[in-house]
């Protein structure tokens, strides 16, 4: 599988598990928002990049969405499992704004592609990471 394949494959799996809802916090309903958030901080960085200069920067804030939703999973731990209600009700809300993201992030990918194989190589190791995180975070709605 070549770089850009990856790349694609960890962000399409990374956007499929915040579809899915993080939740965690305050509340559920809190964490899930806060989640959308750290998302949508990926998804501009992402669509950011045009060369390796700016790839590194974005390696930057994917990390430090990383460490986000670290403590976004440990919030969940704390608050245990949603009810279905309080479940359904979220990935209701969520549907929308998932939505928006998934139109970023798509739109992201041709300029990945145009920014060449070293950007595309800076933002892969950051994006093996980035997976994982939120896959954590995510486990309260699988």
């Amino acid at each position: 599988m070549n770089t850009h394949s990856n790349i694609l494959a960890s962000l399409t799996a990374a956007f499929a598990l915040l579809l899915v809802g993080c939740t965690g916090g305050d509340s559920h309903k809190k964490v899930a928002d806060d989640a959308v958030h750290v998302m949508e901080r990926v998804a501009t960085a992402m669509s950011s990049i045009s060369d390796k200069a700016s790839a590194e920067k974005a390696v930057g804030e994917i990390k430090s969405a990383v460490a986000d939703f670290k403590k976004l999973s440990e919030r969940a731990k704390k608050l245990g499992d949603p009810t279905p209600e309080v479940k359904a009700k979220i990935e209701a809300s969520m549907k929308a704004q998932g939505e928006v993201l998934q139109k970023t992030m798509m739109a992201s990918m041709g300029k990945l592609v145009a920014a060449g194989p070293e950007a595309l190589g800076v933002l892969q190791a950051a994006l093996k990471d980035l997976s994982p995180a939120m896959e954590e975070a995510g486990k309260m709605f699988k």
